[in-house]
Formats: structure tokens, sequence, C-alpha cells
């Protein structure tokens, strides 16, 4: 039980005198902010029982008294997920001012709330990333309409690569629309430089370009981004138009683009990728689309990897830099930040492009030269199948499941291999524990968080982090089954 109410296994010691009970909503001395559920029940002290909470809406929202509850409304990135029911989009309050939505988690993922911030989907990816990716495809761009439906048009890289490279390209067309309110649109091009644009326009309004062709109007030889700047600049064949909505890439105009659009290019909002693919999945679309890497882990894109109906890119891991907002704050310690003419960028790992289209590394295959040993491989102790560190140790004589880390799938080729299932979805457990109890560096620890997926069996409780299920075991990351093609077994 949360709040101020009794707890098990505690003895409540008697309240000093003349003190009356904390009321609702009143934070406790020297702690954050109360969270309490809409419409009665235990309150939640998001600075010490929930700290994820606290991480969700510090720094975004004022310290003080809220409530909290779930939106009336389930829908994607809504709904609760299936391990974690207390994780998802609540709505905050504070004092009587009106509701706000915002994404936590009551149950310890601070990273993922804090990323999950509408304030925090603001990333804007580098042109050399851009660039690093799309020449691998130039063959299946010639005669598409392409589709940017989550940039801001001319200060969005996506945009200026696909203008710039239209010819080069070959494309029938390209589309691009902002969304309002947007914090760059029109750092690098005011509308009000723009021709034909009517007055009284807002200050960051919602808007499209719609371009069929780029012509060199500097007659330099070359297509560049002077071209671009003067084709939309001059308005002549009225490439910009101000949309009517706000321009979610969820509104019916929206989707009437997507609609005419053969191909989607972007990097769209990371808290709402699973609607965005199935948005994409179900209009038919091809795209190319960047997001982390642990987006493989959601259990509706990992359908759609073992159905193959997506895949990853090219240029996948490492680290890259993304713009983000001059008042963005990340708290994370391995997070960087730097400042260059003014501009703020954050460094990100593990970002991958997520594809529909054909790319060449899908059909290479993976070279195996290990031969499997019971000792190098160990079975798992809850799954019928062998643990293998790396994708690049796979054995190449073993028949039966293997479990691999996610990175294997920047390799996977479905010729060679066969997706059983993850450590989530589709691949049953032979053997499920009860109480659990975590030891630390051989030291019991209070606390007994942390998911039990594949784990393997040890002689005793050494260095780093086991559990004690009636016998020590140690857990891994998160992992893949596959099995080899051709496998008798």
């Amino acid at each position: 039980m949360t709040g101020d109410g009794p707890r098990r296994g505690r003895r409540q010691g008697p309240r000093p005198a003349g003190r009356k009970p904390y009321g609702r909503g009143e934070p406790t001395p020297g702690s954050g902010p109360r969270i309490l559920w809409a419409g009665g029940g235990p309150p939640l002290r998001a600075d010490r029982h929930r700290p994820s909470v606290r991480a969700a809406i510090d720094g975004a929202l004022p310290r003080s008294p809220c409530l909290l509850r779930r939106p009336a409304i389930a829908g994607p990135g809504v709904a609760r997920s299936g391990r974690n029911p207390r994780l998802g989009v609540w709505r905050v309050r504070y004092k009587k001012s009106a509701w706000v939505d915002t994404v936590c988690s009551v149950a310890g993922n601070e990273a993922l709330a804090r990323a999950t911030r509408a304030k925090n989907d603001e990333f804007y990816t580098q042109l050399v990333d851009v660039e690093a990716e799309l020449r691998h495809y130039r063959d299946q761009f010639r005669g598409k309409v392409v589709f940017c439906n989550c940039d801001d048009p001319y200060e969005s890289n996506f945009f200026k690569y696909f203008a710039m490279n239209f010819n080069y390209l070959g494309l029938k067309k390209l589309i691009t629309t902002s969304y309002t309110g947007s914090p760059i649109t029109g750092e690098q091009l005011p509308l009000l430089d723009i021709e034909g644009m009517p007055k009284g326009v807002p200050e960051r309004p919602a808007y499209r370009v719609e371009i069929t062709e780029v012509p060199d109007a500097n007659n330099d030889g070359a297509i560049d981004l002077f071209d671009v700047e003067y084709l939309l600049k001059k308005n002549e064949r009225n490439v910009i138009t101000l949309l009517a909505g706000d321009g979610d890439f969820r509104s019916a105009e929206c989707i009437a683009l997507l609609d005419e659009a053969d191909i989607v290019v972007t990097n769209p909002p990371f808290s709402l990728f699973r609607q965005y693919v199935g948005q994409l999945v179900e209009h038919g679309k091809q795209f190319l689309i960047l997001a982390n890497q642990n987006a493989i882990t959601y259990s509706e894109i990992f359908k759609l990897i073992r159905e193959n109906r997506l895949w990853l890119g090219y240029d996948n891991g490492g680290e890259k830099w993304f713009r983000v907002p001059e008042d963005y704050v990340h708290t994370t310690d391995k997070s960087k930040i730097k400042v260059e003419d003014g501009v703020r960028y954050l460094a990100m790992k593990n970002m991958a492009w997520f594809t529909n289209l054909d790319t060449t590394k899908r059909h290479e295959l993976l070279t195996l030269y290990k031969r499997y040993t019971s000792e190098e491989y160990p079975h798992y102790d809850n799954y019928d199948a062998i643990e293998v560190r790396r994708y690049a140790d796979i054995p190449y004589d073993f028949d039966g499941a293997m479990g691999v880390p996610i990175t294997f799938l920047d390799k996977y080729n479905p010729e060679q291999f066969e997706i059983l299932g993850n450590d989530d979805d589709g691949f049953p457990a032979t053997k499920t524990y009860g109480r659990k109890v975590k030891v630390v560096n051989g030291v019991r620890s209070k606390s007994n968080t942390g998911a039990l997926r594949c784990v393997l069996k040890a002689e005793s409780f050494g260095p780093g982090t086991y559990f004690d299920v009636g016998y020590p075991v140690k857990g891994t990351y998160r992992r893949v089954f596959i099995r080899r093609i051709g496998a008798t077994s």
C-alpha cells in the first residue's frame, strides 16, 4: 500500500503529539509533490515510492500537489502494456489547473518516462546521417512520390536531401508537412519571405510543401539549397500552402497526403512510434524511418519483423547527434549535449533505421565458424534454447533454438535463419518462478525488482546481480530466439 496508510511488515508507531494526519495532496516534510488518483484512492508519492512519476513531471510542471489519472479514451500509446499495466499515458492536474497529458511509468522505468514526454519528441536528424542511409536506395525512389510527414519543410534535413537530390533520384513528387508550433519552423526560411502567403499568418503555422520539379535557378549546372530556397520563396507553382489543421500525421488531411505517397521517410515521434508504424502498415506504404533500436522489442514491431514485413536498414547502432530545442534538458549521465553556433545537440546511441524497402545486406549470409559445445553455450534454465552471447558466435552445427542479442537483427537474413520469437512473445517459457530474491555482489537485497526473462543457472552468487529462486540464477539482456534454416530439429 502506498501513501501514509499502514504498510505490511512495518510496525506503525504513534503519531507525534499535536500532529494532524497529512492531508490529501499535502507533501510530507522534505518531500516532492504528492500524486493522487483522481476520484479518490491511495495517493502515490512521486519522490519516494514512484520515482519515475516524479521524473515524468519534474521540470515540465510546477512542484506542487497534483492529481493523476488515466485519459478517458485509450488508444495506441495509451493502453496499458502487457507486462507492466502501470505504464502509459496519464493525465496530471496541479491544484485546479487544466489536465495535462504526460507519459509516465509508476513502475520504475524512469528512462522511458523521460524519453516519451512530448517535449522530448523534438529530435532533428542531421544531414550527414540522412545521406549515409539514403545513398543505398537510389533505384527504389525513381518515379515515386515521397512523403516526409513529421518534418519542417526547409529546416528539415530530410526535406533538404530530397529537394537537392530531386532530379538525381528521379522523384515524381516530394511532399513535406510541418505541425503547428514547431520550435524550428521559419528559422531558416521565414514564411513572410514567401510570395503569395496570406497576411496574418500565425507565427508558426502548419503548412505543406509539394514539389514536382526543382529547376536550376542560378544556372550553375547543379541543384543546391539556393535553387530550393528560390523555388520556395517565389512560390510560382503554389508549392507552399497552409494546412487546415495542426499537421498531426493522424489528421484527415495528412492521411489524404499519405494515401497519395509511395514512400514515407522521416524521423517520427519516439513516443508515437507504434502508432506511426501501424498507420504506415495499414495504408500499405513503403517506408524508411529512424528510431531507437529498442523499438525492436515492442510487440507490434517485433511481430512485423518476424513476419518479414519490416527489417533494419544499413546505418544502425553507433552514436548519432540530433538537434534538440534550446531548453532541452536531459538528466541521464551517459547522455552528451553540445552547443555549436547557438544550436543544441544531443548524442544518442543505439539508433536504427526501420524499413520495408529491400536491402542487399538482408540477403548476405552471416559467416558461421564456431562449433557447439555445452560449456560455451549453456542451456537456459527457463527456455528450451541455448545462450549465444554474440551473434558472431552462432554455432554452425547446432540445430535447435538459440537465444541471441537483439543486435542480431541487424545481420538477419531470412534465407539463413528463422525467427521463433523473443523472451516476451512467441516462444514459451518452460519454467516460471514464484518468489525471488535479488542478490547483488553476494548480498541479499531488499528490492526484488528485475524481470526474469532468459536466465542461466549458476553454481553460486558471484559478483554482479543474481536472483535466488531456490538456487542461483543470472539473467541476460533481451533475447531473440532463432534457428538455422535447414536445421534437422
